[in-house]
């Protein structure tokens, strides 16, 4: 699996202000990163970040995935009843009996780390013909993906943004460093777009 890592990304390094639906980046980034979206034909994200951007991400048919610990989903977001997006839920908690049959939810041993439930959900996605990801939030979900040596790429649009201390962060690890190669750096407007490859890659 080709996972590709995007955020926009304030001065400050933060991916937005927790709670807010509010986002960074231009409307240009924002097709970029649609477009990355459509590329890929999966998502995966978090359950906050679900919370955050409840719809879909995207008009054409995709999947999404949802990582949530507790099970515990807003299961009015329109992204559940869009006919064009197939969602997969990874949990350590059991399938609820109300899920709707056209979704698939993907039980993870909680006795597993990290790195082997990622490598279940990539398994389930192969095997729908999935060759590509995008990881589109939040920053533990992407500092977990970052440790387990999962991320091939990284697409970063650098926004002229302060947000503040309470804003969410990027990177929520402080006890290790992880280092990428820049591929690609491109001023677009009042944006610097980048591209970075892991290292370990």
């Amino acid at each position: 699996m080709h996972l590709i890592a995007s955020f926009a990304l304030s001065l400050d390094g933060k991916i937005g202000w927790p709670g807010s639906a509010k986002r960074l980046g231009s409307a240009d980034d924002l097709v970029r990163f649609q477009a990355l979206c459509v590329q890929a034909g999966c998502v995966i994200m978090g359950a906050e970040t679900l919370r955050v951007f409840p719809k879909p991400l995207i008009q054409t048919p995709y999947t999404q995935v949802i990582f949530t610990r507790s099970g515990q989903l807003p299961w009015d977001a329109p992204v559940f009843a869009a006919p064009h997006v197939y969602c997969v839920i990874a949990s350590t908690r059991m399938r609820p009996d109300d899920l709707s049959a056209r979704h698939h939810w993907l039980t993870l041993d909680p006795a597993h780390p990290f790195e082997q439930h990622l490598q279940a959900v990539f398994t389930a996605l192969v095997s729908r013909g999935c060759a590509q990801a995008v990881l589109a939030g939040g920053g533990q979900l992407f500092s977990q993906c970052v440790q387990a040596k999962a991320i091939n790429e990284l697409h970063l649009t650098l926004t002229p943004t302060l947000v503040g201390p309470s804003g969410t962060p990027l990177w929520t690890n402080a006890t290790t460093e992880e280092e990428f190669t820049c591929v690609s750096a491109k001023t677009h407007g009042n944006e610097v777009w980048l591209e970075y490859r892991f290292k370990s890659n």
